[in-house]
C-alpha cells in the first residue's frame, strides 16, 4: 500500500512539475512575441521584368543598408542577349533562361519547378541548375523565352522566328493553363494592367497584342517597327518602337491611339509615373511627356540606354534617377519632375552603369568594370554611397538587380561557372544596450540606447504587459533631435529613445521595450520594476 501510494504521489509530482513547466514555457513564448500591426509593411513584390506595369523600377520596400549574403545558388539564367531578372512574389522568386522558366522557394532557394518550353526532352536539364531535374516538365514547343511576369498566373511570352506565344502557367503547381498564338515574334517587354496582358512583336508584324488573363485576344494595333517599351498609366498603353521616332498612347480598352508625340530623333522605352512619361533619345537626352502627348522639358544628360532601347532610368514618388554617360565618365543623376537636378554621383573610371533599382531610402545600383562586376547602395537623398558589394568572380554581363519583401536579389554571370542567384538581407535583430529609469517627481522618464548595424531602427516602443499578455504600446521618442535624417537612417550608430510615464502607470506592473528595425526584425528587453 505505502510503495502504491509512493508510485502515485511521484507520478502526480511529475505531472505538476510538467504542466508548470509547460505554462512558463508557454507565457515566455507569448511575451516574446510582438503585436505584428508594429512592424513595417514589407509586402513588396516585383511582379515584372521593370517592376510594375509603369516599368518604374521602383519598389516601396526597405532594404539593408549594409545586407548581407544569405546564400547563393547555381541558375541557368541566360535569355540571350541579357541575363534574367528575379521576379518576386508571394514567397517565391520566377526565373527564366532563354529555353524555359522555373520557381524557387524564395527562403531556400530550393526548386519548386520548371517548364521546359523549347526541347522536347529533359537532357539539358540534367547538367542544368537548378535541380533537380525530376522537376521540370517539358512542353516542346520550340520557343524561346522572350520576357515573363506574375498577374493572376505567371505569364510568359515566347517567340521563334515566325510566329509567337503568351503562355499561362499556374504559379503553385506548374501546370500550363492555356496557350495563345501571336502572329509575329514578340520583342518587347510583356506588362500587365486592368487585368490585361501586353505584348509587341517585330517589323515583320509590328503590333501591340493586348489579351484578356484567361487568355482571349482583346485587341491588337499596328504600331510598325520593333515594338520595344511597353508601360501602362491613365488607362493608356505608352508604345515606343525601335527605328521609330515616335511615341504612341493606345486606348487600354480598344487599342485605338489616343495620341502621337514625334521626336527629332529615335527615342528609347517609355516610363509612366504620376501623369508623365519619361523617355530617352538617341542623343543621351532625357525626355518629359505629359500624360496628352505635349512635350514638357528635354535635358542633355547622357541617358543610357540598353542595346534594345531600354532606358536606364528608374522613378519614385518624386524624382527621376537616370544612368548616364557624359565625356567618358559614369554619373547617377537625379531630377525632381520639373527637371531640376537636385543630386549626382560620379562612378570611379571605365565603370559602366544598368538600370537603377529605387527602394524607399536606398538605391541600389549595378555596375561593370574590366570584367568585375559591383553593386553600389546609395542612401537617396543626396546620392551618397554606403556600401558596395563586390562580386568577385569575372563576368561580362551587367548583374540584373531586383528588390521585394526587405530583401536584395541578383543574378551574375561567373565566366565558366555559370550563373548564380544571390539573396542579400538582413536577419538581426536590433541591439538594446542599455536601458535606464529616472523618477522624476510624479512621472518615470526611461531612456533606452539602441542600435542595428545593419537596416537601422525604424521604431521603439514600450510595452506594457498584464498577466502575460501585451495590453498596450507607446512609441517612444528620439533622445536627439535631428535637422535631416542621417546618412542611413536613425540608429545605424547608437541612439537614445525616452518616454515619460506617470508613476501609477508604471508601479507594480510589467514592461518590455521593443526596438524593431527598418526591415523587420525585432529585440525585446524586460525592465526591472
Amino acid at each position: 500500500m505505502r510503495r502504491r501510494f509512493i508510485i502515485k504521489f511521484t507520478l502526480f509530482f511529475i505531472i505538476i512539475a510538467y504542466n508548470i513547466f509547460y505554462i512558463h514555457s508557454q507565457t515566455a513564448i507569448a511575451s516574446n512575441s510582438i503585436d505584428k500591426s508594429l512592424l513595417p509593411y514589407m509586402n513588396f513584390p516585383w511582379l515584372l521584368i521593370k517592376h510594375d506595369k509603369e516599368s518604374s523600377m521602383y519598389s516601396e520596400t526597405e532594404i539593408p543598408r549594409f545586407p548581407k549574403t544569405l546564400y547563393e545558388i547555381g541558375v541557368s539564367a541566360n535569355l540571350d542577349t541579357e541575363l534574367a531578372t528575379p521576379l518576386i512574389y508571394d514567397g517565391k522568386i520566377i526565373l527564366a533562361d532563354h529555353e524555359g522558366v522555373f520557381v524557387l522557394e524564395e527562403e531556400s532557394g530550393e526548386l519548386l519547378w520548371g517548364a521546359e518550353i523549347f526541347f522536347d526532352d529533359l537532357h539539358s536539364r540534367k547538367i542544368k541548375e537548378p535541380q533537380p531535374w525530376t522537376r521540370w516538365k517539358c512542353y516542346g514547343l520550340w520557343e524561346f523565352v522572350q520576357s515573363y511576369g506574375v498577374g493572376q498566373n505567371l505569364y510568359v511570352a515566347t517567340v521563334n522566328t515566325s510566329v509567337s506565344s503568351l503562355l499561362a502557367f499556374d504559379i503553385e503547381k506548374g501546370s500550363l493553363l492555356w496557350r495563345a498564338k501571336v502572329n509575329g515574334p514578340i520583342t518587347s517587354n510583356l506588362v500587365i494592367g486592368n487585368k490585361k496582358i501586353f505584348v509587341g512583336t517585330a517589323h515583320s508584324d509590328g503590333k501591340v497584342y493586348c489579351f484578356s488573363e484567361d487568355g482571349r485576344l482583346c485587341w491588337s494595333t499596328y504600331i510598325g517597327g520593333n515594338i520595344r517599351g511597353l508601360s501602362i498609366g491613365d488607362s493608356l498603353v505608352f508604345v515606343s518602337s525601335e527605328y521609330n521616332k515616335k511615341l504612341y498612347a493606345l486606348n487600354i480598352d480598344n487599342g485605338s491611339i489616343g495620341w502621337t508625340y514625334t521626336h527629332d530623333s529615335l527615342i528609347t522605352s517609355p516610363v509612366y509615373r504620376e501623369g508623365l512619361i519619361f523617355l530617352g533619345d538617341a542623343e543621351g537626352n532625357l525626355i518629359l511627356i505629359s500624360k496628352d502627348g505635349m512635350l514638357l522639358w528635354e535635358k542633355a544628360i547622357g541617358v543610357c540606354s540598353s542595346v534594345d532601347g531600354h532606358s536606364y532610368v528608374a522613378i519614385d514618388k518624386r524624382n527621376v534617377y537616370v544612368s548616364s554617360s557624359l565625356g567618358g565618365k559614369s554619373f547617377l543623376i537625379s531630377l525632381d519632375f520639373s527637371g531640376n537636378e537636385v543630386g549626382k554621383i560620379e562612378f570611379p573610371e571605365g565603370k559602366s552603369l544598368g538600370v537603377p533599382v529605387v527602394t524607399r531610402s536606398i538605391i541600389v545600383i549595378p555596375t561593370i568594370s574590366k570584367n568585375t562586376a559591383r553593386i553600389y547602395l546609395l542612401w537617396k537623398r543626396g546620392l551618397t554611397k554606403i556600401y558596395e558589394i563586390e562580386l568577385k568572380e569575372p563576368t561580362i554581363w551587367l548583374p540584373k538587380v531586383s528588390a521585394g519583401y526587405g530583401n536584395l536579389y541578383v543574378i551574375l554571370e561567373e565566366g565558366d561557372k555559370g550563373y548564380k542567384l544571390l539573396k542579400f538581407g538582413d536577419k538581426e535583430g536590433p541591439t538594446i544596450i542599455d536601458t535606464k529609469t529616472r523618477f522624476q517627481e510624479d512621472y518615470l522618464e526611461i531612456e533606452v540606447k539602441v542600435f542595428d548595424k545593419n537596416s537601422g531602427i525604424y521604431k521603439v516602443f514600450l510595452c506594457k504587459e498584464e498577466k502575460g499578455l501585451e495590453v498596450s504600446y507607446i512609441e517612444m521618442e528620439l533622445g536627439r533631435k535631428y535637422v535631416i535624417e542621417p546618412i542611413g537612417g536613425y540608429g545605424i550608430n547608437e541612439e537614445i529613445y525616452v518616454i515619460k510615464l506617470p508613476y501609477k502607470d508604471y508601479n507594480g506592473l510589467k514592461y518590455k521595450v521593443i526596438a524593431i528595425d527598418n526591415v523587420g526584425n525585432y529585440s525585446i528587453s524586460y525592465l526591472k520594476n
